[in-house]
């Protein structure tokens, strides 16, 4: 990276005047001219801060404090992307926790759903009996001891069936909603899965060239003033 100009001087110049024109702090003119990149004025008149016209001068592209407050801007970004990234990890951990307890719940309802079947086959003998009890009712006015006992348990399963067949449209229906719900979850859950892993994988390969890009600076900004 260049991180050094060069000047010609001219006639009427001096180091502080050059480096005021320049931009950079005329306070660092004999750290600048004691520099290594300038050795050769030195070498040439042995004497800090000589120059004359013609003489090729070595100038810092950039003062000491934009030096100083650019890496400060870089560590303060390269802090920003370690707490993304920490903040993803905690996003992915909270999405793994998400997940499980989705599925533990998911497994409890399908062992309710799969006590469906069963209890099909207990509504249609709770069907044949309610039919059962019609006939015993038109049999009731016999009288006779047991079939009106007939009728009163008739009645009981009836009325347990006709509760349990509501129950059971109810189960089916909710099995169906939960089960898309469940789908729509774990796609939603899947999509930002993959949007975080991107992310953290982005700040982190960021974070990374930030880290270089300040070292590069580091050692410019040493190299240059010291």
């Amino acid at each position: 990276m260049k991180f050094l100009v060069e000047h010609e001087v001219k006639k009427g110049e001096g180091m502080i005047g050059i480096m005021k024109r320049a931009g950079l702090d005329s306070k660092d003119w004999k750290v600048v001219y004691q520099k290594s990149y300038n050795a050769h004025l030195k070498k040439a008149y042995g004497k800090v801060g000589h120059i004359r016209p013609g003489d090729k001068v070595m100038l810092p592209v950039m003062s000491r404090k934009e030096m100083d407050d650019l890496i400060v801007k870089i560590e303060t970004m390269s802090k920003d992307l370690t707490s993304l990234i920490a903040a993803d990890l905690a996003t992915l951990s909270k999405l793994k926790s998400l997940r499980r307890v989705k599925r533990d719940k998911w497994k409890a309802y399908k062992k309710i759903r799969s006590d469906i079947q069963p209890k099909r086959e207990s509504k249609k003998i709770a069907e044949e009996m309610t039919k059962h009890c019609i006939e015993v009712d038109t049999k009731s006015t016999t009288g006779l001891g047991q079939e009106v006992k007939a009728i009163v348990n008739c009645a009981t399963l009836y009325g347990n069936s006709k509760a349990f067949v509501k129950n059971l449209k109810t189960l089916e229906a909710e099995y169906v909603v939960k089960k898309l719900d469940s789908a729509v979850a774990d796609a939603a859950v899947d999509a930002l899965e993959t949007s975080v892993f991107a992310r953290r994988k982005l700040a982190s390969a960021a974070g990374k060239m930030m880290l270089k890009v300040e070292n590069v600076f580091r050692k410019m900004r040493y190299d240059t003033y010291g």
